[in-house]
């Protein structure tokens, strides 16, 4: 498989979860070999549409699969929140889009196709035409921009509300992204150092 036939992969295994969805899952511990494991990134994504539902994207039942997937030899693919990506998401780069079938153009992959959530087309010369209007507002007041983030001790490592947030709610005071994870964020310190201790006994072993 990849994992093991190309040297240096890096595979990310996505699993988009609910609450009730980790039973059963600990089977993919014994589908992959030793050697592959230690190529495979998880990526935990919480089903987006269960968010009013459930409640925090980040929860108990996700701690302790988190637990399980380090102890058995797989990576974590950017666990939660990582200021190492430079930007709060993907969607927040300057030249992503998000093109659809039709050519109409969106930034977040995690949202339907309404006319609401369109930003823009392709013209007949294939060349992508935004619409100011729906572009700029979210972008005019960054995180180091408003008062919630800039007195808030998570910046360095939330970066602020993303561009799909900004761009549904103009008020950054009346929410804030990293609430959700406070409550887990001593879990996420340990799950990250659990990561970096990990790979740094595999680095250093004596059998490599």
């Amino acid at each position: 498989m990849l994992a093991t036939r190309i040297e240096n992969a890096k595979i990310c295994l996505r699993i988009n979860y609910t609450s009730g969805t980790f039973n059963g899952l600990d089977a993919i511990f014994d589908s992959f070999s030793t050697n592959a494991k230690k190529n495979i990134h998880i990526d935990l994504q919480r089903v987006w549409q269960t968010y009013d539902e459930e409640g925090t994207p980040l929860g108990e039942e996700a701690i302790i699969f988190s637990n399980k997937c380090l102890d058995n030899g797989f990576n974590l693919l950017n666990p939660y929140v990582d200021s190492s990506k430079g930007c709060p998401c993907y969607a927040d780069k300057i030249h992503f889009a998000h093109i659809n079938f039709d050519g109409k153009i969106y930034k977040c992959t995690a949202r339907n196709y309404e006319e609401i959530n369109e930003l823009g087309y392709i013209d007949e010369n294939g060349i992508i035409q935004w619409d100011p209007k729906k572009l700029m507002p979210p972008h005019r007041k960054l995180s180091f921009e408003n008062k919630t983030c800039i007195n808030c001790k998570f910046l360095p490592v939330c970066l602020g509300p993303y561009f799909q947030k900004r761009y549904e709610n103009r008020s950054h005071s009346s929410f804030c992204f990293i609430n959700s994870y406070k409550v887990f964020f001593p879990e996420y310190i340990k799950l990250k150092y659990k990561q970096k201790f990990n790979n740094h006994k595999v680095e250093n072993s004596p059998l490599l």
